[in-house]
């Protein structure tokens, strides 16, 4: 995959939102009025982890391991949301591909 399209992107925040909410319709439309800031935090965390997750594709179609998709998430970013069709496109249109980090990371 290219890009993150509108399809994934829906699908992306769908299964970030089953971490903080119950719902049995389509989500869209549906408001952040009932969230708390630790909803907020862990649906941002959530949505981050599973964009970071979404394969990425080489020309040809074949899934690279050497890059990643990413987003930049914060709380700023997430009250400008008015429902949740806002972060769908937020996630659509501002998603990006990074290089993966090679080799392991010395800790001391």
């Amino acid at each position: 995959m290219e890009i993150i399209d509108r399809k994934t992107a829906k699908e992306i925040v769908r299964n970030a939102l089953t971490e903080v909410a119950d719902f049995s319709s389509d989500f869209e439309g549906f408001t952040f009025n009932m969230f708390h800031p630790f909803h907020t935090i862990v649906f941002l965390n959530y949505l981050k982890r599973l964009v970071n997750r979404t394969e990425c594709s080489d020309p040809q179609g074949n899934t690279t391991h050497e890059e990643f998709f990413d987003i930049d998430l914060n709380v700023n970013i997430f009250h400008t949301w008015n429902n949740l069709t806002d972060c769908i496109e937020h996630l659509k249109e501002n998603h990006f591909r990074l290089k993966s980090p090679t080799g392991k990371i010395h800790l001391s």
